[in-house]
């Protein structure tokens, strides 16, 4: 082996793969991966995750990039033991075949997509218990490169409950496409943490934490777990490179060596200066719990304990900024689709210019009654949010194959005229407009206190 390195001059930092990974527009990114890496990333699964060499593992989806390649290919060799492979085209098909494995086999871990949980929510009618029992299973991730989804982890609970899970056993897992493992909640003996924030602060760049049944308006988040086995993670302003204080929420940048080949790495200001930080252009914020460990893995109570939760608000690039503040994209969208369900398909918005622009398909089959929906969805937004939309377009929105918005060939074929409108509608003149009406009335407000 010695001899077979010095041939080919092998050195420990050398690329020994790339992943592809295409994003809703089919666009790619390529990710180069070295040997120690791929080894520190499965060191952390097995240590964050308990995983032991003598139970089986079963692999499903990705199996070309992120932690599902990790479990397909590379886990069963680091542990010593056998991998058994289920195709995605097998679960779309036969999703229960899945599920009798896991039972069968006593699976412990296994990875999962938020997609293979809706699928198997619509396909299986009627789940029993007969010959479904997967109680044995103790960590199911779910890998989100967002905000985790709280819909569909909690439709998919309870229709397979006679399956015997718990809702502790899920694991909302933060991966990015240079590390997959930054946060996790594997074997957490809890249920995720949900916070509700204010909208109004949120905006201005703090969290509020409020009460929903005080604030019918307050956005509903979900924890993606502690921060992996060494793994540092730090909240921080992405202007201006430096810690956020308590309260406030920015961009999330992680040290650890799990982190792939890339030249996203920075320096915070007035921090350890030898330590080089991933920009991962998410944002979020960290905040403190106290729970009680009412089972552990082997099978003793424990008393409270204190744990710091990552909270994954969304990315950089999925957000807008408008009259100095900071809204975010699917925020906006779901509470269009999911107020207004009986009318709208699918929504996106944007900023093009100085105008905000809500794009909606709409459910309706004549032309005719759309203009009577735009006060609706523009006081829905108004209120919640205090933004103000300047264009409302009703038009077939793009997706990609798993229904994903695809924004940018969305507001490609906008700008050069090709996407198909039903509908336009004008209610305000962008922010110029705006910011002109603000300083008028500052003026007229002085010139009044004046005299």
């Amino acid at each position: 082996m010695s001899q077979y390195r010095k041939t080919h001059h092998y050195k420990q930092g050398n690329e020994a793969l790339v992943w592809i990974v295409f994003d809703a527009d089919h666009s790619y990114n390529s990710i180069r991966l070295s040997h120690e890496t791929m080894l520190n990333i499965c060191k952390t699964l097995k240590e964050t995750c308990q995983i032991s060499s003598m139970k089986p593992l079963l692999a499903c989806v990705r199996h070309h990039f992120g932690l599902g390649f990790i479990q397909t290919v590379l886990m069963g060799i680091y542990l010593g033991t056998e991998t058994y492979l289920i195709t995605p085209v097998e679960y779309f098909t036969n999703t229960a075949s899945f599920y009798l494995s896991l039972s069968r086999y006593k699976i412990e871990n296994v990875y999962m997509t938020d997609m293979m949980l809706l699928h198997a929510t619509q396909t299986i009618k009627n789940p029993s218990s007969h010959s479904i029992d997967l109680s044995h299973l103790k960590n199911l991730m779910v890998g989100w490169p967002n905000r985790p989804s709280i819909g569909i982890v909690k439709e998919f609970i309870k229709k397979f409950q006679v399956w015997e899970i718990s809702s502790s056993v899920i694991s909302n897992v933060y991966q990015h496409m240079n590390n997959p493992l930054l946060s996790l909640r594997s074997y957490l003996s809890f249920e995720p943490v949900n916070l509700w924030i204010d909208p109004i602060a949120l905006s201005q760049g703090y969290i509020s934490l409020v009460n929903p049944n005080d604030s019918p308006n307050s956005i509903q988040v979900q924890d993606s777990g502690v921060v992996s086995v060494n793994t540092q993670i730090v909240i921080v302003n992405p202007e201006t490179k430096k810690i956020c204080k308590v309260g406030e929420f920015g961009e999330i940048w992680s040290c650890s060596e799990s982190t792939t080949m890339t030249s996203k790495m920075d320096h915070i200001e007035g921090w350890n200066e030898d330590l080089n930080y991933f920009r991962t252009g998410d944002l979020g914020f960290l905040h403190n719990v106290t729970k009680t460990n009412i089972e552990k893995r082997g099978g003793a109570g424990g008393g409270p304990i204190e744990l710091q939760l990552l909270f994954n608000l969304g990315k950089i690039e999925e957000t807008f900024e408008h009259l100095g503040l900071l809204y975010f994209v699917q925020d906006i969208e779901y509470t269009i689709e999911s107020v207004f369900y009986e009318f709208v398909a699918n929504s996106m918005v944007c900023k093009i210019g100085s105008y905000v622009i809500l794009m909606i398909e709409s459910l309706q089959r004549s032309n005719k009654s759309l203009s009577s929906l735009v006060p609706l969805f523009v006081d829905k937004i108004l209120s919640k949010f205090s933004l103000v939309v300047d264009i409302v377009v009703f038009a077939d929105l793009p997706v990609s194959r798993i229904g994903e918005n695809q924004r940018y060939k969305t507001m490609r074929r906008f700008l050069n005229g090709t996407l198909k409108i039903k509908g336009s509608y004008g209610v305000n003149f962008g922010e110029n407009s705006s910011v002109n009406s603000v300083k008028l009335i500052d003026s007229v407000i002085r010139s009044v206190e004046s005299t």
